[in-house]
C-alpha cells in the first residue's frame, strides 16, 4: 500500500496529514502531520516544517474530539524536544495549533480529516 496525504492549504500555513501503514505485520504504522509556513503566494517552507507523528491513541483522540466537537490536546516530547498538539472547535471551524503555530480548518476540512482518520485506524493496525 502506497501512503495517502491530504493537505489543507491556508494563507499563512499548510498542514499535511499522511497516512504511513505498518511496514510488517508486527509493527503499528501512523499519521504524519507538517506543518508548513508560507514564504510566498501559494508556497510553502516545506523542509522548515514541523512533523508530529501520531499513533494509534492520538489518532483515536482526534477522531473522539472531532465526533463529540470537544478539544483534543496532545503532548508529544522526543528527547528535549516537545510539541503540543491542539485541535480546537470554534464559531466557524476548527483551528489545528502546533507550538503556537495556529491553522484554521473549515467544516468540509475537519469532516474530511475524520473521514480518513476513521479510514486510517484500521491500516494502522494491520486489519485489512
Amino acid at each position: 500500500m502506497r501512503a495517502s496525504e491530504y493537505t489543507i492549504f491556508k494563507t499563512k500555513a499548510a498542514a499535511r496529514l499522511k497516512l504511513n501503514p505498518p511496514e510488517s505485520e508486527f509493527q503499528l504504522g501512523c499519521v504524519m502531520l507538517n506543518i508548513a509556513s508560507a514564504v510566498g503566494e501559494k508556497q510553502y517552507d516545506w523542509q522548515n516544517k514541523i512533523t508530529v507523528k501520531f499513533g494509534v491513541n492520538d489518532v483515536t483522540n482526534i477522531i473522539f474530539g472531532i465526533r463529540s466537537n470537544q478539544e483534543v490536546s496532545l503532548f508529544h516530547q522526543f528527547g528535549e524536544t516537545s510539541k503540543r498538539v491542539v485541535f480546537k472547535p470554534g464559531d466557524k471551524g476548527w483551528f489545528l495549533t502546533v507550538n503556537e503555530k495556529s491553522i484554521p480548518i473549515s467544516y468540509p476540512e475537519i469532516l474530511a480529516i475524520n473521514i480518513m482518520l476513521e479510514h486510517a485506524l484500521p491500516l494502522m493496525h494491520n486489519w485489512k
